[in-house]
């Protein structure tokens, strides 16, 4: 190995480790965004709650401005849902969705 492959071999080595520590940010940067969004949507929920306390949850279903509040957009592809703590889905971009059981992802709070 020639000094030249040494300095190739260590610049490829400093690119590759740079690359997954952008990664690394980048992925943890995504999801503060997410865990932001998720934490201004439930105040945006609770404001709305007790502006209106009597509202059955099929009213709320009817309810469109509650429908914005439950499910806007994150990203460019994501966007928020609500679901009680039995994972079953309320407010979803899917309408499909609604009612059904939410698939626990691992390490969410649905796993047990």
């Amino acid at each position: 190995m020639s000094i030249k492959d040494v300095g190739v071999n260590s610049l490829n080595e400093l690119g590759a480790s740079a690359l997954k520590e952008s990664a690394a940010s980048l992925n943890k940067l995504g999801e503060k965004i997410i865990q932001e969004k998720a934490q201004d949507v439930a105040k945006q929920i609770e404001v709305y709650m007790k502006s209106y306390p009597n509202k059955s949850l099929t009213a709320l279903s009817n309810d469109a401005r509650f429908k914005e509040i439950t499910v806007q957009k994150v990203g460019e592809t994501g966007y928020t849902a609500v679901h009680d703590n039995r994972g079953i889905n309320y407010f979803h971009v899917n309408p499909q969705i609604v009612g059904s059981t939410c698939t626990p992802l691992p390490g969410s709070f649905l796993t047990s």
